[in-house]
């Protein structure tokens, strides 16, 4: 059985690529706003369960480390790699990850709207991954504690196992601030293969996030984020426990 990038996202590429790139991109919300000079040190973590008699894949656990860099005003580069564990097997890296973030609107200076264009491209690294490139906008509405940012995506793999046909990668997420610091939110992620032909088994989960960030010093910033997504069709994994570890700094 061939297995896409971890059907484990708008990735970790966030989806995502899922993730990811399922797994990645689909799983993790990709963000508009681009810092000059900041850098983010990552560590994202995904826990499956119930997989619907092997239809909605194998894969138990997937973990990254991402490194996020600011280049300019508007253009952010993350690269990542990924590893899985199937059920019953040992972990292995199935993934190195790509992705660009170019801003074009910052919802702080645009009347509360944020726009920037996204790129990624997942290569796999073993005999059953293949390979893709994601592209799409990112939208963020609400500049104040309330917030909504989408990420509608197109995946086109190539390579090695390619599909047929180009695949849509959605992910949502609407977040509020409670206090400072402190962010309740809900997300969801999905994937639509082959959007313009025969199709495929869908994916789509939702669920709550939690976020909580605290200041170390002069710019740097320590993040932890958690949440539970639950999987809306038989394709998708029934619960999905993630957890991401953000050191930020400089900018």
């Amino acid at each position: 059985m061939i297995r896409r990038l971890s059907s484990a996202t708008p990735a970790t590429l966030a989806v995502l690529l899922a993730a990811g790139t399922t797994a990645a991109s689909a799983q993790n919300i990709a963000e508009p706003e681009v810092v000059k000079g900041q850098t983010k040190l990552e560590t994202f973590h995904q826990f499956q369960s119930g997989f619907n008699g092997g239809v909605a894949g194998d894969t138990r656990e997937f973990h990254s480390l991402n490194y996020t860099h600011g280049l300019t005003d508007f253009w952010q580069i993350k690269a990542f790699l990924g590893l899985e564990r199937p059920a019953s097997d040992n972990y292995e890296a199935t993934v190195m990850v790509w992705e660009n973030t170019f801003e074009i609107l910052n919802a702080k200076k645009a009347g509360g709207i944020g726009y920037s264009w996204f790129t990624g491209i997942a290569v796999g690294l073993d005999g059953e991954q293949t390979n893709a490139v994601v592209l799409g906008p990112i939208v963020r509405i609400g500049a104040g504690p309330t917030s909504l940012v989408l990420n509608p995506f197109l995946e086109q793999t190539f390579g090695k196992n390619r599909e047929e046909g180009i695949g849509f990668l959605y992910g949502w997420q609407l977040k509020h601030q409670l206090r400072t610091g402190l962010w309740l939110g809900i997300e969801g992620f999905g994937n639509i293969p082959d959007i313009a032909g025969e199709g495929g088994p869908e994916r789509h989960r939702i669920g709550p996030l939690l976020t909580y960030e605290i200041e170390i010093g002069d710019k740097r910033t320590l993040t932890f984020q958690t949440g539970v997504l639950f999987g809306l069709t038989d394709a998708t994994p029934d619960t999905a426990v993630k957890a991401q570890i953000t050191y930020t700094f400089g900018g």
